[in-house]
């Protein structure tokens, strides 16, 4: 019975696993800190890589990093064309961002802010 000891051990602590992990991916959303958490998660998988809910997560950050990738390359486009229209937009959608401001746009608030600044004073 040591056996069936183990193996309900094993199976609530995959249990338990699965429900952080689910539980973590639908909290998420868009956010980058809190991926970061599903990262933790996926790193410390220690059950099957073929496991269905670690390979949408691991889907999920991919997803993730493409669009923080996407958001940075449209964020420095944005700073280079100093157009007043588009930097006060950028600062919007970058302050509506909430908890990601730091970690995405928050790296390049203050070069948005002066981009901004020198646009407006260069209109007049």
């Amino acid at each position: 019975s040591e056996l069936r000891c183990k193996a309900m051990q094993a199976l609530r602590e995959y249990s338990e696993a699965t429900a952080c992990l689910q539980q973590t991916l639908r909290a998420a959303g868009s956010s980058k800190i809190r991926m970061s958490k599903v990262d933790e998660l996926v790193s410390s998988w220690k059950f099957s890589s073929n496991d269905p809910l670690l390979q949408c997560a691991q889907s999920r950050l991919k997803m993730s990093e493409a669009a923080e990738a996407q958001r940075r390359a449209a964020l420095a486009g944005v700073c280079a064309s100093q157009q007043p229209r588009l930097l006060y937009g950028a600062l919007q959608r970058s302050t509506l961002a909430g908890d990601d401001l730091e970690y995405a746009e928050g790296s390049h608030a203050r070069e948005l802010q002066a981009a901004h600044t020198a646009a407006i004073q260069a209109a007049g």
